[in-house]
């Protein structure tokens, strides 16, 4: 079998990024914390205090829960932070708007995270995916 010519392997691995970068996103969105969006919107929109950490589970994903004022009104959050003690302050952020809507530390690290995550994975996926698929097409051609 003659082997793909280079402008289509080019474009079978632009449209496989492009798939999986929205299959991805989608999928990244609708996370219970809002994803890649949520973080978006507490990086553009968002304020930044300290917490008080009120408990921790190291067993489960180094969970804490804390609580933090805004206005006078206390909120809680939850979130990954391993190392920390219960009774410690962290950073978190937060939607002025919507306080409920918070996070430990930095939205823009998380988004710069959730953004890197899936575009390494949108480069690199798709020409492995179309090797193998042209390996397989070898593979099983009649000699």
């Amino acid at each position: 079998m003659a082997r793909m010519p280079v402008r289509h392997f080019f474009g079978w691995w632009a449209a496989g990024g492009a798939l999986i970068v929205l299959l991805l996103s989608s999928l990244n969105a609708s996370a219970p914390d809002g994803g890649w969006v949520g973080n978006l919107g507490l990086v553009v929109d968002g304020s930044t205090t300290t917490a008080q950490v009120v408990s921790t589970n190291p067993e489960q994903h180094c969970r804490v829960d804390y609580v933090f004022q805004v206005a006078g009104e206390e909120y809680q959050g939850a979130g990954a932070e391993c190392g920390t003690r219960r009774g410690e302050t962290i950073d978190v952020t937060y939607l002025p708007a919507n306080p409920h809507r918070s996070r430990i530390g930095s939205a823009l690290r998380a988004l710069v995270g959730d953004v890197a995550g899936m575009a390494l994975f949108a480069l690199l996926a798709p020409p492995i995916v179309i090797w193998r698929i042209q390996r397989w097409r070898q593979s099983s051609e009649p000699a």
